[in-house]
C-alpha cells in the first residue's frame, strides 16, 4: 500500500496584527451634564439672590406661633416675605422676628408701615383668621407709603382698622364706657348694613372709648359733617300692664352688638363730607342723641322715624322714653326728650315716629295729649286702662296737607276715645255739658257712633261738636232725625205717677252721651250726607221715643 506522505506542519508562531488606538476627533456630549448643573445651580443662586429685598426686624410682644422658614408675611393677601428667625429681646420682654421680604416689596419697608399677627380668633361677633387653620399664622403689613426707609419696626397687638389702600372709609368713634359691640359689628344705616366695627381700644389717659370703623366705598356719601352714630346693641325692653314690649334692629343686634347711623334727607344735601379718618360721638340710644342734638334734627327725618315737635303750656306728667304717641290705640313714637323752649315760655316735647307711621303728620293733622280715666263698661265691669299707671299720653289725629312736624298740642281728660270711620255730622247746642270726644252716640241705646270734637262755633254764639256715625249705621241718620243730649240722669215726678228715672245707660252718666230717633217712614226725609248739620236738643220728646221706621242698613 502506497502511503501518502504526511504533510508538514509548520509550527513557527505568527506574529499578531498590531492595531492601533482611534483617535477620536469633536466634542464630548457626557460633559453637558455637569455643566448644564453648574450652570442651573449659578441662575438658580442668581434669582434667589436677585429675588431677596430687605431684611426687617420686627418686635412683638409675643410670636403667637411664628415659624422660622415657614411663617410668611403678607400684603393684601400676597406672599412678600419670610420670617428667617424668632428670637427673644435683650431683655426677654419681647420677641423680635427677622424677616426677608421679596425684592419687589422692598418698598413695604417704610417707616408708616405696620406689622400684626394674623392667628384664628372666636368671639361672639364672629370668627376670624380661618386661613391661617391651613396656611399657619402669618404676618400681615399694611403701609401709608409714605414714611422714610427703615428696617426695625415695633408689631402691633391688633390692628388698628385703618388701611390707606382701602376703597372703604375709615372713620372713628368716640364714647365714655365701650358698647356692647366687637370687631366685625354691623354698622346700620336703616337697618341696612354699610360698614362694620374693625377696631376696638380703651384711652385710659383720656378715659375714652374708642371704635374704629370701616364704611364701604358705595356708602362713603352717607358720611357728612352733621351724621350721627348712636348704639343700637342688645334689646330695648319696656314693660307695662298691657305686656312687655321687646325691640331690637336686627339678630346680629342681639348676638354681636350693632351701631347705626343717620342723617336728615336734608343735610345729607348740604352738609359738607366728612373727611378720611373723622372721629364722631358715639351716642348711648338714639333717644339721648335727639336729645342732644335737639336743634339739629329739630323738623327733619334722622333715617329711623321723624321725629316731631310738640309745643306745650306745661309738661306734666310727660316723661321722656315713657310717654307714648298713638293712634286708634297703637302706639306710633314715644317722646325722647322734654324741654323748656327758648324764649321759656313753655315747653318742647321730641316725639321719634315709627317710619311705618310718619305720613300720619300733615298739616292739618292734630296731637291731643290724654288723660286716662276708668272706664265702666257695665255695672259689674270696670276695666282700668293700661296708661293709667304710665301717665298721660299723646293721641295722633291725622289729617291732610304737606308733611309737618311742629304741632301746639290739645288737652282733653278722655281716655276711651279713639277716631273712626263713617258718616260725619255736626250738632250744634247752647252748652255741651259733660260730652266730650269719646262721648257715646246711641240710636235706641245701642253705641253706633261716638263725639269727635268738641268746642265753639266759628261766631262764639253757640257750641258744636263734630260727631262720626259707624258706617253700618250711617242710614238711621236721615233729614229730620232729632239729636238730644242724654248725659246724666232725667227724673220726672208726679203725685200719681210716681217718681220715674230714666238714663240712657250707664257710661252716659259717667261720661255723657248723644241720643237720636228718625221719624216713620214717611217724614224721615232723604238721607244725610257727611257734613250735614243738626240741632242738639238739651233732651228728647215723647213723641221722639215712639217712632219706630223701617230702615235696612244693608243698602
Amino acid at each position: 500500500m502506497h502511503m501518502q506522505p504526511t504533510p508538514s506542519i509548520d509550527t513557527t508562531t505568527a506574529s499578531p496584527r498590531e492595531t492601533k488606538p482611534r483617535v477620536h476627533k469633536g466634542f464630548a456630549f457626557f460633559w453637558l451634564v455637569p455643566v448644564a448643573a453648574v450652570a442651573l445651580t449659578a441662575y438658580l443662586f442668581y434669582q434667589t439672590i436677585e429675588a431677596q429685598g430687605s431684611t426687617i426686624e420686627i418686635t412683638f410682644d409675643a410670636s403667637q406661633g411664628l415659624v422660622p422658614g415657614k411663617s410668611e408675611l403678607h400684603y393684601h393677601g400676597v406672599k412678600v416675605g419670610l420670617v428667617q428667625k424668632v428670637k427673644l429681646s435683650e431683655d426677654f420682654k419681647s420677641v423680635v422676628v427677622e424677616a426677608q421680604l421679596d425684592r419687589s416689596a422692598n418698598n413695604l419697608a417704610l417707616s408708616d408701615s405696620e406689622f400684626w399677627i394674623v392667628h384664628p380668633q372666636i368671639s361672639l361677633s364672629g370668627i376670624s383668621g380661618l386661613d391661617t387653620l391651613i396656611s399657619g399664622n402669618y404676618i400681615e403689613i399694611v403701609t401709608g407709603g409714605k414714611g422714610k426707609p427703615t428696617t426695625k419696626f415695633i408689631g402691633l397687638s391688633h390692628p388698628d382698622g385703618r388701611d390707606p389702600m382701602s376703597p372703604d372709609m375709615f372713620l372713628r368713634l368716640t364714647c365714655n364706657k365701650m358698647p356692647s359691640v366687637g370687631v366685625a359689628s354691623p354698622i346700620l344705616f336703616r337697618q341696612m348694613q354699610v360698614g362694620q366695627v374693625v377696631g376696638l381700644n380703651y384711652d385710659v389717659a383720656a378715659q375714652k372709648a374708642h371704635i374704629d370703623i370701616h364704611i364701604y366705598k358705595e356708602y362713603i356719601g352717607l358720611i357728612r359733617e352733621e351724621t350721627r352714630f348712636w348704639n343700637t346693641s342688645g334689646l330695648d325692653v319696656s314693660m307695662g300692664l298691657s305686656g312687655v314690649n321687646i325691640k331690637s334692629p336686627s339678630l346680629d343686634s342681639i348676638l354681636f352688638g350693632s351701631i347705626s347711623l343717620g342723617i336728615t334727607d336734608e343735610l345729607l344735601n348740604t352738609s359738607p363730607a366728612a373727611p378720611e379718618g373723622t372721629e364722631f360721638q358715639l351716642f348711648d340710644s338714639v333717644q339721648q342723641m335727639i336729645t342732644h342734638e335737639a336743634e339739629t334734627i329739630n323738623k327733619s327725618d334722622i333715617g329711623v322715624g321723624v321725629v316731631l315737635t310738640l309745643h306745650m303750656a306745661q309738661s306734666q306728667g310727660i316723661t321722656a322714653d315713657t310717654t307714648e304717641l298713638k293712634y286708634r290705640g297703637l302706639t306710633v313714637g314715644k317722646a325722647v326728650s322734654v324741654q323748656l323752649s327758648p324764649d321759656f315760655n313753655g315747653v318742647l316735647v321730641k316725639v321719634l315716629v315709627s317710619p311705618k307711621f310718619q305720613d300720619l303728620a300733615k298739616a292739618s293733622s292734630r296731637v291731643v295729649l290724654v288723660w286716662p280715666q276708668i272706664q265702666i263698661k257695665n255695672v259689674s265691669t270696670v276695666q282700668v286702662p293700661p296708661d293709667l299707671v304710665q301717665g298721660p299720653f299723646f293721641r295722633l289725629e291725622p289729617g291732610e296737607g304737606a308733611p309737618c312736624t311742629d304741632f301746639a298740642v290739645t288737652e282733653t281728660d278722655e281716655g276711651t276715645y279713639h277716631p273712626m270711620d263713617g258718616l260725619q255730622l255736626v250738632l250744634k247746642t247752647g252748652h255741651i255739658g259733660k260730652l266730650i270726644a269719646g262721648s257715646p252716640v246711641y240710636y235706641r241705646g245701642v253705641s253706633v257712633g261716638q263725639v269727635e270734637t268738641s268746642g265753639l262755633a266759628s261766631d262764639g254764639r253757640t257750641a258744636q261738636l263734630r260727631i262720626v256715625i259707624a258706617s253700618d249705621y250711617a242710614p238711621l241718620v236721615r233729614a229730620n232725625t232729632k239729636f238730644w243730649n242724654c248725659s246724666g240722669i232725667t227724673t220726672n215726678m208726679s203725685l200719681l205717677g210716681g217718681m220715674q228715672v230714666k238714663s240712657e245707660s250707664v257710661a252716659s252718666v259717667l261720661s255723657g252721651g248723644v241720643a237720636f230717633a228718625t221719624p216713620d217712614n214717611a217724614q224721615m226725609g232723604a238721607r244725610a250726607s257727611s257734613g250735614a248739620s243738626f240741632d242738639l236738643a238739651d233732651q228728647s220728646q215723647d213723641a221722639w221715643l215712639k217712632w219706630q221706621p223701617n230702615i235696612p242698613l244693608n243698602q
